[in-house]
């Protein structure tokens, strides 16, 4: 919880920036493999600061998402995070 406000910043130097085509990556899989019609919801678990859930929004627009994660820091900021690209109804 302490590290929250820092994460993305930690991960991305310790990473190297890697974590950014990994997170393409996997959501470009999922995105492939959903069906292509109808409504989509998606869970993901241990969202952290909503990377993923983020990257999910933007390579599946029609897709509803969850994310839940036991940090409330790290939800905090990946809910603001949400609300500043304007996709809280998603």
């Amino acid at each position: 919880d302490q590290i929250a406000t820092r994460y993305d910043l930690i991960n991305r130097v310790l990473a190297l920036r890697m974590d950014v085509g990994w997170r393409e990556r996997m959501t470009r899989q999922v995105r492939d493999r959903i069906p292509r019609s109808g409504p989509v919801r998606l869970l993901d678990v241990a969202t952290g600061t909503a990377d993923v859930a983020l990257q999910l929004a933007a390579d599946i627009p029609t897709a509803s998402i969850l994310g839940i994660d036991p940090s409330n820091n790290m939800l905090d900021v990946g809910r603001t995070k949400i609300a500043d690209r304007g996709l809280t109804s998603r």
